[in-house]
């Protein structure tokens, strides 16, 4: 190895990029609609080359296909860009929460829940309770 190599493993170099884009992505995230997420994540990864995809996937979660497909519309020309651009999902287009979509979900998770409590609150169903209280604060939060 020259003086001009890195000494530091090729495995560490990645979580390093990977902490430091992740960073950036959680500082800018709260102004950047899903559009937007997409095409600074397109940005990223292409300005870190080879790679850069998977890296950028890794920090924030979005999928390396929707990060490629971002990559090839910032090579388009303006007026495709625009066109692309609009392409945004409205606000609520996502999936359907698991209790909007049965009602008697939480009332369900509730019974198993108190089944839980009265067969042997001690042992390793303590666990599975605190399991359903998350649900249930995550459902009735949302």
């Amino acid at each position: 190895m020259n003086s001009s190599e890195c000494a530091i493993p090729f495995a560490m170099q990645d979580a390093k990029m990977v902490a430091q884009i992740r960073r950036k992505y959680r500082a800018l995230r709260p102004e950047m609609d899903e559009r937007m997420r997409r095409q600074w994540a397109a940005a990223e990864a292409k300005e870190l080359g080879w790679g850069g995809v998977s890296l950028v996937a890794n920090a924030t979660g979005l999928s390396r296909p929707t990060i490629s497909v971002r990559i090839e519309e910032l090579e388009l020309s303006p007026k495709k860009r625009l066109i692309a651009a609009q392409q945004i999902r409205r606000p609520g287009a996502g999936r359907k929460q698991a209790a909007d979509l049965d009602p008697e979900l939480i009332a369900a998770l509730e019974q198993l829940k108190l089944g839980v409590c009265l067969l042997n609150p001690k042992t390793q169903e303590v666990s599975i309770l605190v399991v359903l209280d998350r649900w249930l604060r995550h459902f009735v939060l949302v």
